[in-house]
């Protein structure tokens, strides 16, 4: 069968060639999402009674983790599979305008398996996003869990894609940016050229700002139901129920949301730089070089506004300050009025 047969037209620019047909491999794997159950579990349904806060824009830090999954396989003779999670979160930044975190991974639970070898559910707590800064506007989350066939190709295969998105990262704007398109290109294009491959539980929605809050997320390998979701109950180990039954012959997947006040680890590569150069400086016990340094380490903070709040920029110097440069000032000075 000839390309012309096949539908396929060639523009002669084979970027956007390859772009077109990972974007049409990708409409149609995420086909089956119609036929899911999605929703919000309440704070009785879950083991924490979690009551989530609402998601505050400029004031909160967002994650987004998938926490756990079931997928029964059905038995397939002898193939064996791997599983890669794949993520796709966009939104809004405060320069950069809309940008995207592309996640995949493949779990090591998930890897070289037979479709008879996967009924228990498996706890993940894999970070999708975060923390990054929400600086308002609707989140467009898709997230899967795809059945890969293997062969000698696969896993070398896999390992650079997860490689790559770990390189792009799921926390700084500047590092996501560039990796974006060759990583939706690569999982889609990996996943496509089998039919045996497909999408075996996901979610595609966005997460509306007016309504935006912590909670738990399950998706659920059902026809819509409005009533169902209100049956679940979530186990602290993960599992789902159904009423006091543990739902087992259908797939499912549980995502958290939740918000942070400060970011925590600052590991921004800029930032790394700056403190590193001040820690440095801090050596050399000199109180010009160390107020120069720590200027420059101020600017760097501050000026990282895609990845951290102004408030927790302006706490995280003053930790810094406190913590590591005035303790060698006054060590300066008191030396200094030695006679």
């Amino acid at each position: 069968m000839t390309e012309e047969e096949r539908g396929l037209k060639w523009s002669g620019n084979w970027r956007d060639d390859w772009k077109e047909i990972a974007e049409e491999i990708k409409n149609a794997l995420w086909k089956p999402a119609k036929s899911w159950t999605v929703g919000w579990l309440k704070p009785s349904q879950v083991p924490d009674n979690f009551e989530g806060r609402e998601i505050k824009r400029g004031k909160d830090y967002i994650v987004i983790r998938l926490k756990s999954m079931r997928i029964p396989y059905e038995t397939i003779g002898w193939k064996k599979f791997y599983g890669a999670v794949h993520s796709f979160i966009g939104l809004d930044t405060f320069t950069a305008g809309n940008v995207v975190f592309n996640v995949v991974t493949t779990p090591t639970q998930l890897q070289n398996i037979d479709r008879s070898g996967l009924m228990n559910v498996i706890n993940l707590d894999i970070v999708l996003l975060g923390p990054v800064p929400y600086q308002g506007g609707d989140i467009n989350l898709e997230a899967g869990v795809f059945s890969v066939l293997a062969d000698n190709l696969i896993a070398p295969f896999l390992k650079v894609i997860e490689d790559v998105s770990k390189t792009a990262g799921i926390s700084v704007i500047n590092q996501a940016i560039p990796f974006v398109q060759p990583i939706e290109n690569a999982i889609y294009h990996l996943i496509g050229y089998n039919k045996e491959n497909k999408l075996e539980i996901g979610i595609k929605m966005p997460l509306i700002q007016d309504s935006l809050k912590e909670g738990y997320l399950v998706v659920v390998g059902t026809p819509p139901d409005g009533n169902f979701i209100s049956t679940l109950r979530l186990k602290k180990d993960g599992r789902l129920f159904k009423g006091e039954k543990e739902i087992e012959e259908i797939p499912y997947m549980v995502l958290t949301v939740k918000a942070k006040k400060r970011r925590g680890s600052y590991n921004i590569p800029d930032v790394q730089k700056a403190l590193e150069d001040l820690l440095t400086a801090l050596q050399k016990r000199d109180k010009e070089i160390i107020l120069k340094y720590y200027g420059d380490f101020k600017a760097v903070v501050l000026r990282s506004a895609n990845d951290l709040l102004p408030k927790d920029a302006h706490e995280y110097i003053e930790e810094i300050y406190q913590e590591r440069v005035k303790p060698v000032l006054d060590s300066l000075e008191r030396n200094q009025d030695k006679p």
